[in-house]
């Protein structure tokens, strides 16, 4: 399970820079324990971030994995609140979105999503 400072990279790499609201409100382990405060102090304290002269919090650059790319096509694909989509669509909507090839697409697919016959629910497996 990936601690509190990893989803907030990917957050942060998936979306852009964010304020440290944005942060807090955006990651449900620190609505539960701390909010705005303890985001603020883990990215102070988190190298893998920076902040902008705007006051906003940013991934500091580096390559992306192939499996990055897919996480973050999907949450993007899933963050207009959608409760999950046909297997099919799904995996052409993240090929044409990434250049992945299908095979790999479809493995990512079933080791993070939960699905059933072939419908993909927007709900990561691991959490």
């Amino acid at each position: 399970m990936k601690g509190i400072c990893a989803k907030i990279r990917e957050h942060l790499a998936a979306r852009g820079p964010m304020t440290i609201a944005e942060v807090a409100d955006a990651t449900p382990a620190l609505q539960e324990r701390g909010g705005e405060e303890r985001a603020r102090l883990l990215l102070r304290l988190d190298p893998g971030v920076e902040a902008t002269p705007d006051g906003r919090w940013r991934a500091r650059v580096q390559a992306a994995s192939d499996e990055q790319k897919l996480r973050w096509a999907a949450e993007r694909y899933f963050a207009e609140g959608k409760p999950g989509e046909t297997r099919a669509k799904l995996v052409a909507e993240l090929v044409r979105e990434t250049g992945i090839d299908e095979p790999r697409v479809v493995d990512f697919i079933r080791r993070s999503y939960h699905t059933n016959a072939l419908y993909v629910f927007n709900r990561r497996k691991d959490g």
